[in-house]
């Protein structure tokens, strides 16, 4: 176990017992094990019966590539937002299958307006499959399970968004006026945005995690400088956010949604590993047959220098991809 593993499970058994709500942002170098961090907060929060919603790839939700269509329910603002309701199917059938057993004890307590019937005391598990089965349907059965996920003593949940950088940004998806729509238009991404911001709670306690993305990253200089300077301001450089905001190139302007959405969020950043830790995952790697070499100081050592300091990435590329 690493470091940020262990932080990641502190703070999950923190807001399972203090019924809080905690949101952290991962980032760091491509490789430093960003996305298997936040896999590893998903597991073991499901193993401490937390209900688990977790969005794997934000690019899928902003590149055009699945149907888009305005709410039937904007929000209070009165701004349109976008329902997709193919990838809301999906997601519905991943969260279904995922917490099969913990939904299948919950049951719906409040009474829906849904374009559908609804057979009284249905459990949740039947609720999200019921959504996954017809898209048309989708967006509402999901916005009516949150509404049950989020009713006093329920489990825990545990909110995840892996490629952060795509939700930052503007879409591929185009508005009546051919305009960008802006990522935090989708209602899936305003959604999720809306607990990382801290407009809306886990009130049974719960974790909203989004990590970052240095492979296939599109460029959102706003966000960017948001992660560093809320990393410099984390380690006592910098107490002026907004002078380090002000300090951003010219040539770019500042998208103040980014900014309010990540403006409060703890951000956690992921070097290299210790040389330790280095040792740990190699001698994983040789237990498991990966690696058919003795894992000695100097084999550490030599694999933890050319890993740039321990990036996780680069260790198993040294050590297993490069044996191949």
């Amino acid at each position: 176990m690493t470091r940020h593993t262990h932080k990641l499970a502190k703070a999950i058994a923190a807001v399972e017992s203090n019924k809080s709500t905690s949101r952290l942002i991962l980032t760091g170098e491509k490789g430093s094990g960003k996305s298997v961090l936040q896999l590893q907060a998903l597991a073991t929060a499901f193993l401490r019966g937390f209900v688990i919603i977790h969005i794997p790839e934000a690019q899928e939700l902003t590149i055009g590539h699945t149907s888009y269509t305005p709410s039937s329910t904007p929000p209070a603002s009165g701004a349109t937002l976008y329902d997709q309701p193919h990838y809301t199917a999906t997601l519905l059938s991943n969260i279904a299958k995922a917490n099969a057993t913990l939904l299948s004890t919950l049951k719906v307590e409040t009474t829906h307006d849904l374009p559908i019937p609804l057979q009284s005391n249905i459990s949740l598990s039947r609720l999200a499959a019921l959504g996954a089965s017809d898209p048309e349907i989708a967006p509402a059965i999901y916005a009516a399970l949150w509404t049950e996920l989020l009713l006093p003593n329920r489990p825990p949940i545990l909110y995840a968004l892996d490629s952060l950088p795509h939700a930052m940004t503007t879409s591929a998806y185009l508005d009546a006026a051919a305009t960008p729509i802006h990522a935090h238009d989708l209602s899936l991404i305003a959604h999720f945005v809306s607990f990382l911001r801290g407009d809306r709670a886990l009130p049974n306690g719960g974790l909203v995690v989004a990590a970052d993305s240095r492979s296939n990253r599109p460029p959102v200089p706003t966000l960017e400088h948001v992660l560093a300077s809320s990393s410099s301001r984390a380690a006592g450089k910098q107490a002026d956010y907004k002078a380090a905001l002000d300090a951003r190139s010219p040539y770019h302007a500042l998208d103040d949604r980014v900014v309010d959405a990540l403006r409060d969020v703890e951000v956690v950043t992921l070097a290299g590993l210790s040389k330790d830790e280095c040792r740990a995952v190699m001698e994983y790697y040789a237990r498991s047959g990966m690696l058919r070499q003795r894992v000695d100081d100097r084999l550490v050592g030599e694999k933890w220098t050319l890993a740039g300091g321990g990036i996780v990435g680069e260790v198993e590329r040294g050590s297993v991809v490069m044996r191949v």
